[in-house]
């Protein structure tokens, strides 16, 4: 490995404050000082107590690692001291093939940490040449025996004598439990740095927190402001709630309400028909009205639906899986064309398709199913009829019902059965108490008599 390949291993970086008004905004308003990035004062003061206490600046610091939540400044945080303090950065990136066509991942990795420990970084021409190694892209290390060959590579890296700093950023991370569906929060932080590393004093761990929300309003503010966009204050705080901290998340989403804003203006007004739209005076429609809404499918004289498919979804007064068995049961009438039939069934098949073990948790594909079900009879009811609608019970629901009926009436069998039969064991143990308290009443008579006589003997006496 030569040292163009050094080159090509640093990450790609865009202009910062670029002209070009189309252009990512994350990058465009990318921080120019650390005070831009709205990380607290004490972490900035940690991570530069580190630099200080670095090898490279003559510490005993070869290892600081970066950890939090995503989106909260730690490598923006890490670039801007390393370039204030005119460090030397060369940032390693996880291939997504073998670009080397010699070597496997792992040995493209240790290769990659040899050499830009032992050169001048980037083809440096300064013996004494401050090296940071910056890694905000970590490998892949779901396997075992490729996190163990990871952690021997860092282990080497720490023994040399080289003076150097590598830089970790390790984000949390979220995983789902297969049998439960339960998302807990993973901290990479642990997977990368086995104990021996967190107790060598040449390890450094520093813990980010989610940019605070007043540091979130002053970024996005003084973004709004040069871009000269007009936001509510209340939609601001909400774009600040929901991206919980994640700064990047933040910008993105006010740059789409931009965007969104933009497109609106630029629309040409339509013109008044006097017709209320439907998905604007409508609230929830009733059951009958809303299978009706699809089934009829009514077009406006251009085609277009009068009612259209992901209006009416949004307005459903039941499940959108409930309401799909309504329109299957009712829908075979409507169609006067075999093959208009086959196609809207077809589309129903296809939509019951999209069914997952996970869809309790997630509504999305409740919702597509939903959509495609409604679109594909809609589209496929070509010809008017003058059928009248006579809404019949689901078979599904049908099927429930005596499912419910059939277990009602086992469950009434079973309680009077357990009645009946507490009642008999009851109704055994008193009979049962009452023989026995008879029979010890009886041996007492006959054990007061033993012992004190039965008094025969007292009619003897002469008073």
């Amino acid at each position: 490995m030569n040292a163009s390949n050094f080159v090509e291993m640093k990450r790609p970086r865009s202009p910062s404050r670029c002209t070009d008004s189309s252009s990512i905004w994350v990058d465009k308003y990318e921080p120019k000082s650390v005070l831009e990035t709205g990380v607290h004062k004490q972490k900035i003061k940690a991570v530069e107590n580190a630099l200080e206490q670095s090898a490279i600046s003559n510490g005993i610091i070869k290892l600081l690692i970066l950890t939090g939540p995503t989106g909260c400044g730690k490598s923006t945080l890490a670039r801007l001291l390393c370039r204030q303090h005119e460090f030397e950065v060369t940032e390693w990136i996880t291939p997504e093939r073998d670009w080397s066509g010699q070597f496997g991942h792992m040995e493209s990795f240790r290769r990659f940490m040899d050499k830009a420990i032992g050169f001048d970084t980037m083809g440096s021409t300064n013996a004494s040449s401050k090296k940071v190694i910056l890694m905000d892209d970590i490998p892949d290390l779901l396997v075992d025996s490729v996190k163990q060959v990871y952690i021997d590579i860092l282990q080497s890296c720490l023994n040399s004598s080289k003076k150097f700093l590598i830089i970790i950023v390790a984000s949390d991370a979220h995983t789902v439990n297969n049998d439960y569906a339960v998302s807990r929060k993973v901290n990479l932080a642990r997977m990368i740095a086995p104990d021996s590393l967190k107790i060598d004093p040449r390890v450094e761990f520093i813990e980010f927190n989610p940019v605070a929300k007043s540091n979130m309003i002053k970024i996005l503010s003084n973004i709004k402001n040069q871009e000269g966009m007009s936001i509510s204050h209340d939609r601001l705080d909400a774009l600040v709630e929901d991206s919980n901290g994640d700064i990047r998340s933040a910008i993105n989403a006010l740059q789409f309400f931009s965007n969104a804003n933009k497109r609106k203006r630029l629309s040409a007004p339509t013109k008044s028909t006097g017709i209320i739209d439907f998905d604007k005076h409508t609230s929830k429609l009733p059951l009958f009205h809303a299978v009706g809404k699809v089934l009829y499918a009514k077009r406006n004289p251009d085609k277009t639906f009068e009612s259209k498919p992901d209006h009416i979804i949004n307005k459903l007064p039941v499940n959108n899986d409930y309401f799909i068995d309504y329109i299957h049961q009712n829908c075979i009438e409507f169609f006067q064309n075999i093959q208009d039939c086959s196609d809207a069934l077809e589309d129903l098949g296809f939509a019951d398709a999209l069914r997952s073990e996970f869809d309790w948790l997630d509504h999305s594909a409740s919702y597509y199913r939903g959509y495609i079900s409604i679109h594909g009879i809609m589209k496929n009811r070509l010809q008017r009829t003058d059928k009248a609608l006579n809404l019949t019970g689901t078979m599904f629901e049908k099927a429930k019902h005596e499912a419910r009926k059939e277990s009602n009436e086992a469950y009434e069998n079973m309680w009077l059965k357990s009645v009946a039969s507490r009642n008999s064991y009851y109704e055994q143990q008193v009979n049962k108490n009452a023989d026995k308290f008879k029979k010890k009443a009886d041996d007492s008579d006959d054990d007061f008599d033993k012992i004190f006589g039965d008094g025969s003997e007292l009619i003897e006496l002469d008073f």
